[in-house]
């Protein structure tokens, strides 16, 4: 999907991460941008993903409230990870 840009606005850590679960969706070269990015279950959830999958970013200010980061290489979201996130997060319930 060329061009296509993952916008994600959640304001809690769960959210976030299932969000970016659909990652791989985003084109080498295409950005990520972070709503809320203020919030600290927000910076949380954003980078567990990418320490987990070792993703390196820049990130970019949009305003007081968003930021935005491009990928720098394909990216393959680890969906045995994210299975596991989900079954703890219902569990959790």
């Amino acid at each position: 999907m060329h061009g296509l840009e993952l916008v994600v606005s959640q304001d809690v850590f769960h959210g976030f991460v299932q969000v970016l679960a659909h990652e791989s969706l985003v084109d080498h070269g295409g950005c990520n941008i972070i709503d809320d990015f203020m919030i600290r279950e927000a910076m949380e959830a954003v980078e567990t993903f990418l320490q987990h999958h070792k993703l390196i970013v820049d990130y970019i200010k949009i305003d007081e409230f968003s930021s935005y980061f491009c990928k720098q290489r394909e990216t393959t979201v680890d969906s045995a990870w994210y299975a596991d996130f989900n079954k703890k997060r219902i569990q959790a319930r």
